[in-house]
């Protein structure tokens, strides 16, 4: 299980958070995270590698009306090294992905709702975008819904076609990708008014996806209707009775599909749900022993869980039980980590 840990942050004050990092972390990985050296850039608040390892791709998370960019980095014995970067075609990049095909990168601005295609050169340097979708919209939050707001891009691997959560609308829309880059809307899926979805993944059953409601704190279950879905079940991701103000996060999902986790912010817990075809159960809700768990990653074996706490400066690591619980194990302190990716070796 060795190999390398990303950590993606914030190194500046914005409106949600008091960044004091100075850019990319990477780190020895074997199930302990080990030695770490940071490569200054703005805001890397989400990264994405490419299958081989051999490069990162980052967004440049600017603030107050500045533009976005995607940086591209190597990773060269152990470090990596800024190659590039371009435009990411509109304000606030939130989150990137690369398509099955390995011939494009997506990225998701967040402030204005557009979300860009930039073609992958053979050596793993961007072009400038060929393709800018606009989301169109609002719901019904009156300041985080007053407007499109996409989150996340997720690959979907049995229709080939490209998923976009977006918070502001209260939608995920399904997109094919032709040849040339061009995104076409095939359908959508609407939540309740207020959810927010910010993150889903794909269910290992195929047949359905699990989405985290980041302004409700609710975690939805969304069957397939042809090329999009349709909501199955929705349950909260706190205990019943807690009041305080609460932001669901990351999801994730275990590879046999039993067991279903969410990142709690308010509540500082990550929310451990059993899997019943679809039905979700809550066994636990596990503290995380800091403050803002913006994101967390299974490692590569699903033995433990990394979570990084963004505003008390800590990578917390859980060990996993058989039923998918969590037990403390320790911590680590990094600034201010908001994205973990495990590139394992080769």
């Amino acid at each position: 299980m060795r190999g390398l840990l990303l950590v993606g942050t914030y190194t500046e004050e914005m409106p949600h958070v008091l960044g004091r990092a100075n850019g990319v972390v990477l780190a020895e990985y074997d199930g302990t995270i080990g030695a770490a050296r940071t490569t200054p850039l703005r805001n890397p608040s989400w990264l994405t590698a490419s299958p081989d390892g051999e490069r990162v791709y980052a967004v440049v998370e600017a603030g107050g009306g500045d533009a976005g960019e995607v940086a591209v980095l190597s990773v060269v014995d152990g470090a990596l090294l800024l190659d590039q970067r371009v435009s990411s075609a509109g304000r606030e990049p939130a989150h990137l992905a690369l398509d099955p095909t390995g011939r494009f990168l997506l990225v998701a601005n967040y402030d204005d709702g557009r979300v860009a295609v930039l073609p992958l050169r053979p050596d793993g340097r961007v072009d400038s975008p060929v393709h800018v979708v606009q989301h169109r919209g609002a719901s019904a939050h009156p300041v985080r819904q007053t407007g499109p707001h996409p989150h996340q891009i997720v690959p979907d691997a049995r229709t080939g076609n490209i998923l976009v959560t977006d918070l502001g609308i209260d939608a995920i829309i399904s997109y094919s990708l032709d040849a040339s880059g061009v995104l076409a809307e095939r359908g959508r899926v609407s939540l309740p008014a207020g959810s927010g979805p910010r993150h889903m993944v794909l269910h290992p059953d195929g047949e359905r996806a699990i989405v985290a409601n980041e302004l409700a704190s609710t975690v939805a279950v969304l069957s397939r209707a042809g090329e999009t879905f349709v909501v199955e079940s929705i349950t909260s991701t706190v205990p019943a009775g807690h009041a305080r103000p609460n932001h669901a996060s990351a999801v994730a999902v275990t590879s046999d599909g039993g067991t279903v986790y969410v990142s709690n912010r308010g509540h500082d817990s990550i929310a451990v749900f059993s899997w019943d075809d679809g039905a979700l159960r809550p066994i636990q809700f596990e503290p995380t022993r800091g403050r803002t768990p913006r994101d967390f990653t299974l490692a590569p074996d699903e033995s433990l869980l990394h979570v990084g706490n963004q505003d008390s400066d800590s990578i917390v690591t859980f060990t996993r039980s058989a039923d998918g619980r969590l037990h403390y194990r320790d911590e680590v302190s990094v600034r201010t980590p908001v994205c973990l990716v495990i590139v394992p070796s080769r």
